[in-house]
């Protein structure tokens, strides 16, 4: 069986759920020189799915697929530097995998990196170099770019304001499965911001983000509640 092979089985293998011969056939892709076995092989270590758990087997198969084309492997050792998770903390590492997947096309490498520019979180802030990723991020289809991208538009953060974009945004974050998308959708709906009052919305639109687990959801629908 050739590493691509057995990287393509191992692929059909992780998304039916069957990690362990996953881990197997994906150890066979990595050892071959395909980058994103090496990646997928990582996600399974994080997880501790099909293996034992084990944050620094993860981390160095992560940066191994990096090394290649895995453009997802180096947003994920981004995440474990920025957080410090099995890795020592690191933004300026973080900040490099981040930038390195977003050039790749990995569009939540573009989110994080934009978040890091909005926020000057080990890089100087800059709302335009923000926003430019955070629409990147949007175009390659992750929610979160867009929900981010309507919360400056919002708050006119680097951009002109513009509510009525604002909810356009959050609303493709939202029905992407965003739940800070359906939160500030919600926000916009309780005050009119760019679309028109409606508090029964608002409500419905902040009990979808908190049971999706987001706290500033709750934290609404406990307020409007009361």
């Amino acid at each position: 069986m050739s590493p691509q092979d057995a990287f393509d089985r191992g692929l059909a293998d992780l998304k039916s759920g069957q990690f362990s011969e996953a881990s197997r056939l994906l150890t066979v892709a990595c050892d071959g020189g395909v980058s994103r076995g090496c990646g997928n092989l990582g996600s399974l270590y994080q997880n501790g799915k099909g293996v034992n758990q084990d944050l620094g087997q993860a981390a160095a198969l992560y940066r191994k697929g990096c090394s290649g084309d895995a453009w997802g492997a180096c947003f994920l050792l981004g995440v474990m530097y920025e957080s410090g998770s099995g890795v020592p903390k690191n933004q300026s590492q973080a900040i490099q995998l981040y930038s390195r997947s977003c050039q790749g096309g990995e569009g939540r490498g573009c989110t994080n990196l934009g978040a890091a520019y909005a926020s000057g979180n080990g890089v100087p802030q800059n709302y335009a170099q923000a926003n430019s990723l955070f629409h990147k991020a949007c175009d390659t289809g992750v929610p979160r770019g867009c929900s981010l991208l309507g919360l400056a538009y919002h708050e006119g953060a680097g951009i002109q304001k513009d509510d009525s974009q604002a909810a356009l945004l959050t609303r493709k974050g939202c029905e992407g499965g965003d739940p800070m998308g359906c939160n500030l959708l919600g926000v916009g709906y309780e005050f009119g911001y760019g679309v028109p009052r409606n508090k029964q919305q608002a409500v419905a639109l902040y009990r979808q983000s908190c049971t999706a687990g987001f706290d500033a959801g709750c934290q609404n629908l406990n307020r409007v509640q009361r």
